[in-house]
């Protein structure tokens, strides 16, 4: 499937990443090579994992530099995004907010920014249809109970169609920052 992507004309190659609260910032990128890291857990959920690859993914096509993702902060670099909650976040004394549902929280920090929110992880559905699932209990139901939150499996990206994943969220949030914009229709 072909995405239609524009992505903003940046005057200057460093990509600086602000906070909202807090006139802080945080170079990813300085004079078209990259000076931050990526980290991800080493048992990051697929979702958390694709949000890594997307933001790495975005931010080479719009300064040319291709930030490495890790799962270990590495000692020859001063900069890093966490992508999701980890032992590594903890150690920075990142504490996720409280949320009532779905969201992200994007903190910028001294020499790091910290792009999560929460997740919810649902198993693929196992009923094609409501004719499938209906046969299965032998009864009348409505709506509201087929769809509890399971959906498809994207076995590309390992997730499910409606799993929420705050980090791909604050992701996706931040290259909106960036000027990177998702249009629709797409060509396929």
């Amino acid at each position: 499937m072909k995405h239609t992507i524009l992505l903003a004309m940046l005057p200057l190659l460093v990509l600086l990443i602000t906070g909202a609260a807090a006139a802080q910032s945080l170079d990813l990128v300085r004079e078209g090579r990259p000076c931050a890291e990526i980290v991800v857990a080493r048992d990051a959920h697929k979702g958390i994992q694709a949000a890594a690859r997307d933001l790495q993914d975005f931010l080479e096509q719009i300064s040319g530099a291709r930030l490495s993702i890790v799962n270990e902060p590495g000692s020859g670099v001063t900069n890093r995004v966490y992508i999701g909650e980890s032992e590594h976040t903890a150690r920075l004394g990142y504490r996720l907010p409280d949320f009532a549902g779905s969201g992200y929280d994007l903190l910028v920090s001294n020499n790091y920014a910290v792009l999560t929110g929460p997740n919810m992880f649902f198993p693929p559905r196992k009923f094609r249809d409501r004719a499938e699932f209906q046969a299965f209990i032998s009864e009348k139901y409505s709506d509201e109970f087929f769809w509890p939150g399971s959906g498809e499996l994207n076995g590309a990206l390992g997730i499910s169609s409606t799993d929420d994943i705050g980090a791909w969220h604050a992701a996706s949030a931040l290259l909106d920052r960036l000027g990177v914009r998702f249009c629709a229709p797409y060509d396929e």
